[in-house]
């Protein structure tokens, strides 16, 4: 899971990317996290992108958008700021709520935060498992931190071009 403009997860299943019908799959920060919640973009009400994202938690923390969104929030949280703290544990609190559903649905062996998410995992954990092991049908599975870290979507994007290729040279050439 990876959350930068928007909130994605990747779905693999047996080593392969599950993409869905349409290429969609994956789409979390559309999930509602609170019916009652403003209108999104989407046509939806209450996405988790509008709790989660990192301008929604930029806004809610009183802060204002920069080049380093995630390094600023990090460094404010690490300073104590009450603000920032606050926003990331309702960020947490949201992405837990999200990803119950996914869990609940799919059973996962586990669950990885990757991109931005990584670098504010200290402040948005607790949040995040507690809403989990409260909401989750069966056993909580473990959620960890992509060892690789911002890079971590980027990486997996580039990956699944490059397996594609060598899956079917042929049809690469043909779309060259």
């Amino acid at each position: 899971m990876s959350a930068e403009i928007g909130i994605g997860a990747a779905v693999v299943v047996d080593g392969r990317l599950l993409r869905g019908n349409r290429g969609f799959a994956g789409e979390l920060g559309h999930v509602p996290v609170r019916p009652e919640g403003p209108e999104c973009a989407c046509g939806g009400r209450g996405c988790l992108e509008q709790y989660a994202g990192e301008e929604a938690v930029l806004r809610a923390a009183g802060l204002e958008p920069g080049e380093d969104r995630v390094g600023l929030l990090a460094g404010r949280a690490e300073q104590g700021d009450a603000d920032v703290r606050r926003a990331l544990r309702d960020a947490g609190t949201a992405l837990g709520i999200a990803l119950t559903g996914a869990v609940n649905l799919l059973d996962p062996e586990s669950v990885v935060l990757g991109g931005a998410l990584s670098g504010l995992a200290p402040w948005l954990l607790p949040s995040l498992r507690s809403e989990l092991s409260r909401r989750t049908a069966g056993p909580v599975c473990p959620v960890s931190v992509s060892a690789l870290g911002p890079q971590g979507p980027l990486l997996g994007a580039a990956h699944s071009v490059v397996r594609g290729v060598l899956d079917d040279p042929a049809a690469f050439a043909e779309r060259a």
